[in-house]
């Protein structure tokens, strides 16, 4: 007796399964790593994991200690502020000498400890830009709140602004890669030392409570 052969067309169309239900992590995963992409990348984040070859010597050990200066501009706030009761009494003063004060150990940790490390932007050098970016923004708050003698905003917010300019021409050459080491490792240096110049000088023109 022949047996009956199923014709595979004739069953009409095929039934495909529903798609998965987007849960909430599959929502904000792919988000998270778009607001990464979208606003730490050009011309902040380089395409590929790359050490500057600036070796060990004298140019090395500036680029550390520039992080540590930072915390100068901590001390001279905390000096010239009036102590602990004299930041207290100003607007934002407690707020700009924690930051200040942790600073340079975040930009040791994230330029020095990691990035000359792996070549790339990792844990502590996310923290570093985000607290880097809270200080700025509290400098900002603290002038506009406080009384100063005029050369100290002037004198801080110039040394802001040439520490960006430098911040940005050190990004350009990580993002190119181009064979010049030593004027990365010199405006990343300028970053550091700028901003925080400006900030020293600010603190010695806080007028009197």
């Amino acid at each position: 007796m022949p047996t009956k052969r199923h014709n595979r067309r004739s069953r009409g169309p095929q039934k495909t399964a529903p798609p998965a239900p987007q849960t909430r992590s599959r929502f904000i995963q792919p988000s998270f790593r778009w607001v990464l992409n979208r606003y730490l990348g050009f011309p902040i984040r380089q395409i590929n994991n790359y050490i500057p070859p600036i070796g060990n010597g004298v140019l090395r050990r500036v680029y550390d200690w520039s992080s540590i200066f930072y915390a100068l501009a901590a001390v001279f706030l905390y000096t010239n502020g009036g102590g602990f009761y004299g930041l207290s009494r100003r607007r934002f003063g407690i707020a700009l000498a924690v930051l200040m004060g942790f600073q340079p150990i975040f930009s040791y940790l994230g330029d020095s400890f990691e990035f000359m490390a792996t070549g790339k932007n990792g844990i502590w050098g996310t923290i570093d830009r985000i607290w880097a970016l809270a200080g700025f923004l509290c400098v900002i708050l603290f002038m506009n709140q406080n009384q100063f003698y005029l050369f100290g905003p002037v004198s801080c917010a110039t040394g802001m602004a040439l520490g960006t300019v430098f911040w940005v021409v050190s990004m350009v050459v990580l993002r190119v890669e181009c064979d010049l080491p030593r004027l990365w490792a010199i405006s990343h240096i300028l970053w550091h030392v700028l901003p925080t110049a400006g900030g020293m000088v600010m603190s010695f023109a806080l007028k009197p409570l």
